[in-house]
């Protein structure tokens, strides 16, 4: 079949550069049950026809499935479907239905389709699915959703801006990174009231992926005696946001929190994480990449407590360096590789809560990520 060139309808809210293709074909020959009585294909199965060709095409852009989906905490709900009748198929014929990917922004994705009978031009449609919650409410299409190949996309689009706006070639987008961070002993006896009197503060916390909006400030201590391993968060907040009736670890995930990863290697192929609100409620999780959580593990002896102070909230935890140890975390050398994150969310004035966040490292991906390998720095135990 000749290629048939439709008008990009792309715009620059998408996160899918033009110059990459996207674009998936499924064949389809009609079943006589989608017939109606006149011996044409009801107007309805277009629709079904329009799911299976998004589907294959997020296999085939993404690399995932519907069924990675189903099995997550993000949705995908129809909020338009449209479609154009230009000439009927009937019972046995051979179509083509191309599937072509429109706008994609952070919270949603836009396809167009085109029917054919050889080369004759059946119907063109579009959809638009936004990403909700499990409780329907709009949330943010995760990167783990947008898939590798759509991160991938999303880079290079951010670099052919940058080489735009500057008049020169771009690899990549920028990356600031800090790559090690010194981890103080405390000297025997140190009152527990003492402890972070001495402790250097790391605060190279930024909104990386909110460009032009005010960093509120975040601090992070950490320090360690002969069995612990402590660490204390002092986050600036004007607008806590905290789920209103609490039900369990899951919540943690609605609400502004901070966060620490732990990888045993260099490829978060086994980590270890804990996500903290300001009240010291915590999720804490194994993983393994990309995104495979088992919620069902719990640090053994994590300590943690969290409380709201003036301005913000205060969260102060230890866990034991045996642990560490026995998990692979800490080296030999006494070092492990650790991630800092900080979730800042914000009520919007519409009534809905804008996602924030922010890094210590800058991982490189055009949109946040807090769940790769570049994520994570180098902690010594000095």
């Amino acid at each position: 079949m000749s290629e048939n060139k439709s008008k990009n309808t792309k715009n620059e809210d998408s996160i899918v550069p033009d110059s990459i293709p996207t674009e998936g074909s499924i064949d389809i020959r009609v079943r006589y049950q989608e017939t109606d009585s006149m011996g044409v294909v009801h107007h309805g199965n277009y629709f079904t026809w329009f799911e299976m060709g998004r589907t294959e095409l997020l296999r085939q852009v993404a690399g995932i499935s519907y069924r990675d989906l189903a099995q997550s905490e993000t949705l995908l709900a129809v909020v338009k479907a449209e479609c154009s009748y230009k000439s009927p198929a009937r019972y046995d014929d051979v179509l083509t239905l191309k599937t072509r990917l429109g706008k994609v922004t952070r919270v949603i994705i836009e396809h167009h389709y085109e029917l054919y009978r050889g080369y004759e031009l059946l119907a063109v449609g579009r959809t638009v699915l936004a990403a909700v919650d499990r409780s329907g409410r709009l949330t943010s299409i995760p990167l783990w959703f947008r898939g590798k190949k759509i991160a991938d996309m999303a880079i290079a689009k951010a670099s052919h801006r940058e080489s735009h706006a500057t008049g020169e070639e771009t690899a990549q987008p920028a990356v600031r990174r800090v790559n090690t961070v010194r981890i103080p002993h405390l000297a025997p006896g140190t009152r527990d009231v003492d402890r972070w009197l001495n402790v250097p503060a790391l605060t190279d916390f930024h909104l990386y992926w909110n460009q032009g909006e005010e960093e509120p400030k975040t601090s992070l201590q950490m320090c360690y005696d002969d069995e612990n391993f402590y660490f204390k968060y002092e986050v600036q907040d004007a607008d806590v946001v905290l789920v209103p009736n609490y039900t369990g670890q899951e919540d943690v995930l609605r609400e502004d929190r901070a966060e620490l990863f732990f990888d045993t290697g260099d490829d978060m192929s086994n980590y270890y994480a804990l996500e903290i609100d300001p009240l010291g409620r915590t999720l804490d999780y194994q993983a393994t990449f990309y995104r495979k959580f088992n919620r069902n593990w719990n640090w053994p002896d994590l300590n943690v407590q969290g409380r709201l102070v003036p301005g913000g909230y205060m969260i102060e935890g230890s866990l034991s360096l045996a642990t560490l140890r026995d998990l692979d975390i800490l080296k030999s050398d006494n070092s492990m590789r650790i991630g800092c994150f900080r979730t800042a969310f914000r009520h919007s004035g519409d009534g809905n809560i804008l996602d924030r966040w922010m890094s210590w490292i800058h991982p490189g991906t055009a949109v946040a990520d807090f769940h790769v390998p570049s994520a994570l720095g180098r902690a010594v135990l000095s």
